[in-house]
């Protein structure tokens, strides 16, 4: 009879165990899941920031053309790309802080922020890497 006593209370803190490792695997869980919602949510507000920016440019004439990736396709990244107006302008996306901006780039040299990290000109309205 103790035996049996014994096995049953083995079983049930077993079965105890089992349910908080669930638990706590539930709850990792539940804080990626947050975690991807808060970003996915930043990115959302970058977009749509993008978004108004491009509206304005293109309220005022000034329609994208051409998006151009400076340095070539970066598979699985972050690859930051310009675009060239209907000016002829070359734009970039520019951030600094928390605050973002479309910035047009003159002629000179530029470095991207991205992953590629790499070197571009801009000269008459081209791009060149």
């Amino acid at each position: 009879m103790i035996k049996r006593i014994v096995f049953i209370a083995v079983a049930l803190l077993i079965t105890a165990c089992g349910s908080h490792v669930e638990i706590a695997d539930q709850s990792k869980v539940n804080d990626q899941i947050k975690a991807l919602n808060d970003r996915l949510a930043e990115l959302e507000i970058e977009l749509e920031t993008v978004n108004q920016q491009v509206k304005i440019l293109e309220d005022a004439g000034m329609a994208v053309n051409e998006v151009i990736n400076p340095c070539g396709d970066d598979v699985g990244q972050f690859d930051e790309v310009l675009m060239k107006l209907s000016s002829g302008q070359i734009v970039a996306f520019f951030e600094q802080g928390t605050k973002r901006f479309l910035s047009i780039l003159e002629d000179g040299v530029y470095q991207t922020t991205d992953q590629q990290g790499c070197v571009f000109t801009v000269a008459n309205g081209e791009v060149r890497f």
